[in-house]
Order: structure tokens, then C-alpha cells, then sequence
């Protein structure tokens, strides 16, 4: 059985101020927490709300859960889904069925999970609570000093640490303040509506049964436009979203607002009965613009006491399902190499050696969500057809239309161990070897 007590390390030990209390800022503060490190999250909401509702994470991620002793207590709230099947618009039919369940299990030794946020957000909540991480509501900061690190808030109150990391979101105050001017979020050319529906009336009707038993993911695809639906643990839910092109010229929508669910029909209108019958269901629906946020130039201040993490520092479309599982990348290797530090001086390294090792990851992943975005939107034609003929009827290749599938894509997805790449990158900064850090790899032998 795990361990679940956090490290009793003879190194020294530093305080972390982590600014932002979403999935990313908890899980680099029980990934810090964990090893010995003092950790307080500063969150500018009045309470706790993780608002949204179907996360998908994958290996790459649930392996990093159940390192810490938590996988459990999630997949208690999560359903594993057995496969993955693309559909088409036109009339439902399956174009391909990727399996994952088992398969994902044997293959990367942890699960593919459908989870509802709130309850992905609520187990880490506790996991917190465990280790006795401070969480502090109701903190909006006006200034962070970089040099000596500090943060300042609304209140008047004044945080002090030795490091700093900003995890409060795609729209990051912490990273306009590291950058120096704004960043704003473009409009993707989508929209999105998100309906609900619950999965015992689907599973009154025959032709959707498929739907939600046994727990699957279904991603239809059609011109300038997707779907997708998953069944939810919590109150019985089919999560269905559904993404189609609009005007960039409108009005951004920041966060869901509620519609009249004509909207989402009138959108989808040319799509099958069967997808009809599924959208006559819908007990309440929202919209919003998909948005686009450039990721930052440099994640890390010059000084080496502050960094961004998650989606401050490389938000992504969600055409992947891997912006949670690359923030908890992000907080297994930032948890990693602050068990191995040995010295104070050694921290603006540790930021340097993270940077460098996880943006060329979090870079190329945004290139290939919006690749991927764009063979989902075919219109009708010839790439629609090349499309769907190889889906039907080509062995998966380095490039094919579901990425899941893809067996390059996959591997380099789901068998990427965060833990053991930061060991790595650690064992090679003790040679000397890391490249823009500070020389203090080996301060200890130079002090003895």
C-alpha cells in the first residue's frame, strides 16, 4: 500500500506561496507539501468552486495519483470509459472505436478517467486538508515582488516566501505581473454549448443506449463543428458539449451564460435524428466563447523566485483532453525536484530546470490540439471523405484522425512519466550538465 504521510526528508525544508486554488494550484501544493515543504494557497474566490463539469485525464495524469496515494479516492467519483468511438454527423455511423479501459490500464499501468471537475477539485480539497496546506479565500493580490518574494493583497495583508508560483488560470493576473503587460485571450472562431442531459432518459431511448451504458466517449464530427458526450458519476449526467465555428467578429463570451436550448439546435440542426433525438432530451444549456490564449514568452522571472504553472503559463484547446493532465505534470515536477533540493541557493535552478524541461512538452501538445481541431471541422468534400475513409479503413498511423489511436501520439501522450523525467533531470544537473541554470548543482561538495 502507499504511503500516504508526507516526506520526513533531512533536507531543508522552504515556504511556497502558490497563488490560485483551481486543479493546478492544488496539485503543485500537495506535490510540494508532500515532500516536506511549507505550502499556502492564495485563492481570490470567497469560497471554494471548481465550476465547469466533465474532465477527462488521462495516464499521463492518473499515474501521478496514484503515486500520491489519491487514484483511488478519485476513480470512487470517476467512470472509466471502455472505449473511445468517432461518429459521423450525417447519420451517427461509427467511423472508428478506439478501446480504453483495459487497454490503457496494461499499456501505461493507470486508468483513463471521465470525471465531473467539482469532484476531481473536491479530493484534492482534501488531499490538502490532509497534508495541512493553508488555503486562503477571499486573497486577491495587487503586487508580487519578485526579488524578495512577497505577495500583497487587497486586505492589506503581505504574504512572504522563498518561492512563488502562480496558478490562478487562463486569464492569469500572475502572468501579466511576471510579463509586464496583458496577454489578452483571442476568440478561437468557436463557441460552445454545453446541455444537460441525464443519462437515464437517454437510456430510454433504444437507438442511444449506446450512449451511456457501458460508460463510453462518443465524438461526432461534422463541418465546422463537433460533439462530444460521456456519462458522469455524479447525479446520473451525460456530459454533452458541443463545439461549432461562429463569427470572431461577435462579442466574446466569458464564461457560461444561459441560453434557450434552440440555439443549440439551431446550430446543430442539420445533424442526424439520432443526434436530434439526443439534443430534444436537454434540461438546461449554456454557452460561451472558446477561447484562445497565446502561451507566455518565459514562464519564470529572471530572479528565479516565481513561475507560472497550468494554464497561466500554456492553456490549450481542449481538442487533446490534456490541459488538466499537463498541469499535473507540472505540479509532479515541480513536487520532484523540490524533494531533492539541498540548499537555498538551488531554488531559482530548480524554477530553471522545470521551465526547460516542460514547455517544449506543453508547446508541441498546442500545436497538435489545434491540428486536431481543425481535421474535426472538415467541411464536406474531399478531406472530409480522405477523413473518414482512412478512419474506417486505414491501420492507425503517426498523424491518424483519432489521435487517441494515434500511435505516436499516444505513446508520447499517456507514457509520459513526470516523476521520473524530473529524477532525470535532476541526476543531470548533478553532472553539471543542465544548461541556463546557476552552477549550484554540487554547492553541498563545495561547502563541505
Amino acid at each position: 500500500m502507499a504511503d500516504h504521510s508526507w516526506s520526513t526528508s533531512a533536507n531543508p525544508t522552504y515556504r511556497v506561496l502558490i497563488i490560485g486554488c483551481g486543479l493546478a494550484g492544488l496539485a503543485a501544493a500537495i506535490g510540494i507539501r508532500r515532500v516536506g515543504h511549507e505550502v499556502t494557497i492564495l485563492e481570490k474566490a470567497a469560497e471554494l468552486q471548481e465550476l465547469g463539469a466533465g474532465i477527462n485525464v488521462s495516464p499521463n495524469g492518473t499515474l501521478i495519483f496514484r503515486e500520491w496515494g489519491i487514484l483511488d479516492a478519485i476513480k470512487d467519483k470517476a467512470n472509466i470509459p471502455y472505449a473511445a468511438s468517432m461518429r459521423s454527423y450525417k447519420d451517427s455511423f461509427q467511423l472508428f472505436s478506439q478501446p480504453l479501459g483495459r487497454q490503457m490500464e496494461e499499456l501505461y499501468s493507470a486508468p483513463y478517467l471521465v470525471i465531473h471537475r467539482a469532484d476531481l477539485h473536491s479530493v484534492l480539497v482534501q488531499e490538502a486538508d490532509r497534508l495541512e496546506i493553508a488555503i486562503h479565500l477571499d486573497s486577491h493580490f495587487t503586487r508580487i515582488n519578485f526579488s524578495d518574494p512577497s505577495v500583497e493583497l487587497s486586505n492589506g495583508k503581505t504574504y512572504d516566501a522563498d518561492i512563488i508560483l502562480g496558478a490562478d488560470g487562463e486569464r492569469s493576473a500572475c502572468r501579466d505581473a511576471l510579463l509586464g503587460y496583458n496577454i489578452p485571450s483571442q476568440d478561437s472562431g468557436d463557441h460552445v454549448f454545453r446541455i444537460t442531459v441525464k443519462a437515464s432518459d437517454v437510456a430510454q431511448h433504444k437507438d442511444l443506449m449506446e450512449l451511456v451504458q457501458p460508460p463510453c466517449v462518443n465524438l461526432w464530427v461534422g463541418p465546422g463543428a463537433n460533439a462530444i458526450t460521456y456519462a458522469l458519476k455524479r447525479d446520473g449526467l451525460l456530459n454533452v458539449v458541443l463545439t461549432c465555428a461562429h463569427d470572431i467578429s461577435k462579442t466574446i463570451q466569458h464564461g457560461p451564460r444561459r441560453v434557450e436550448i434552440h440555439e443549440a439546435r439551431e446550430a446543430f440542426g442539420k445533424w442526424d435524428d439520432k443526434f436530434q433525438t439526443l439534443l430534444s432530451l436537454a434540461q438546461g444549456c449554456t454557452k460561451w466563447t472558446l477561447l484562445q490564449t497565446p502561451e507566455a514568452l518565459y514562464w519564470t522571472h529572471p530572479d528565479g523566485k516565481f513561475a507560472l504553472l497550468g494554464d497561466s503559463a500554456h492553456a490549450m484547446l481542449p481538442y487533446l483532453g490534456q490541459g488538466a493532465a499537463v498541469a499535473f505534470e507540472d505540479a509532479a515536477v515541480l513536487g520532484t525536484l523540490f524533494s531533492k533540493v539541498q540548499h537555498k541557493s538551488q531554488l531559482p535552478d530548480i524554477l530553471s530546470i522545470y521551465e526547460r524541461l516542460r514547455k517544449p512538452r506543453t508547446t508541441a501538445l498546442r500545436s497538435r490540439s489545434q491540428a486536431m481541431r481543425d481535421v474535426y471541422a472538415f467541411d464536406d468534400g474531399p478531406l472530409q471523405q480522405e477523413r473518414d475513409r482512412q478512419l474506417q479503413h486505414h491501420a492507425p498511423f503517426d498523424g491518424f484522425p483519432n489521435f487517441l489511436a494515434d500511435p505516436v501520439l499516444q505513446k508520447s501522450m499517456f507514457s509520459y512519466n513526470a516523476i521520473d523525467e524530473a529524477e532525470k533531470a535532476w541526476d543531470t544537473y548533478l553532472r553539471g550538465e543542465w544548461p541556463s541554470t546557476r552552477g549550484m548543482w554540487n554547492v553541498v561538495s563545495r561547502e563541505a
